[in-house]
């Protein structure tokens, strides 16, 4: 943990972020969600958006923390909104399955989209599952075509997948 303990000492939130994570999941170090958390808040505290996600997710999954759905919504998205990728497919998640929100496809299309125009390839196939279906946009099956496409071609194995169910060979 040398390293990461450098990095964190000169206060760079890759190192904090880190550091959290070996608690979190206990790798090399027992495992401890308070001293995850710990670390998290030090990195989001710097505007780190890792931290932000980690931070939501200790709270959804109730890690050395009280299980919070409102928590892990509100850190989830604090993150999103100041335009962390991985926190806006996770927002969008969120609001297409519902679950701790009211299921809304137009509020998930929205996070979908955001994630996607930075090239989150996990959010480019769900949008394209959204507009293949028709939940929260008109229905338009080449927007879908097109969205699966710029997934497969990141090497994404789902938008490669959802081409070969179309049957459309994405290798041309």
């Amino acid at each position: 943990m040398d390293e990461r303990e450098n990095l964190a000492e000169q206060g760079d939130t890759r190192g904090l972020v880190s550091i959290g994570l070996l608690y979190k999941y206990g790798e090399g170090v027992p495992q401890n969600g308070e001293q995850a958390m710990y670390w998290f808040h030090k990195a989001a505290e710097q505007g780190d958006t890792v931290g932000l996600v980690h931070i939501s997710e200790m709270y959804f999954y109730g890690l050395g923390v009280e299980k919070s759905d409102k928590q892990g919504l509100y850190w989830m998205r604090k993150a999103a909104e100041q335009g962390d990728a991985d926190g806006q497919y996770e927002l969008g998640l969120i609001y297409h399955e519902g679950g701790c929100v009211a299921q809304d496809y137009k509020e998930a299309v929205k996070w979908y989209r955001l994630a996607a125009e930075q090239g989150f390839t996990e959010a480019l196939c769900n949008l394209g599952w959204m507009y293949e279906d028709g939940d929260g946009v008109l229905q338009d099956h080449k927007e879908a075509v097109r969205l699966f496409q710029m997934a497969a071609y990141q090497g994404n194995t789902r938008g490669q997948e959802s081409l070969r169910k179309l049957g459309i060979d994405w290798e041309k």
